[in-house]
């Protein structure tokens, strides 16, 4: 179910961050290519654990975003997340596997935390957005 919840959010955060003028859209990499243009952001890290001890059919996702701005200050970084917030914040959904079958559903999707932080470079400016995603098998 990786893989599903993994094109959820995908799909999700691409629109999001699609072009909504005066705002360009922000590319979403689960790896961004060395020397990637800034910004983006990038499927960090995404960890799941049982919810249902009676069954295997709920987990609970932590999927850690990152977002990566050239952007002088914070601005930048904080638009876009706020931009993920509205995107995925109290979202619900269908999961569908490989081949287009529906295989679950996101029961809910909550932001949990936002943080930004400048590199040691004092150029790049990085945010994180962790998610909590409950979801059940089919």
């Amino acid at each position: 179910m990786t893989t599903e919840v993994n094109r959820w959010v995908y799909q999700r955060l691409t629109a999001a961050l699609s072009a909504v003028p005066p705002l360009p859209a922000v590319p979403v990499f689960d790896v961004a290519r060395p020397g990637q243009a800034l910004p983006y952001v990038q499927i960090s890290r995404v960890v799941a654990a049982r919810q249902d001890r009676l069954t295997d059919l709920s987990r609970r996702w932590l999927v850690v975003l990152s977002v990566w701005s050239a952007y002088s200050g914070q601005a930048e970084c904080l638009r876009i997340m706020g931009r993920i917030r509205t995107g995925l914040h109290r979202r619900r959904g269908d999961l569908a596997d490989d081949s287009g079958n529906l295989s679950g559903r996101v029961v809910r999707c909550t932001v949990l935390t936002e943080a930004t932080s400048a590199e040691p470079d004092g150029l790049t400016y990085m945010g994180q957005v962790s998610l909590e995603i409950l979801t059940e098998q089919l």
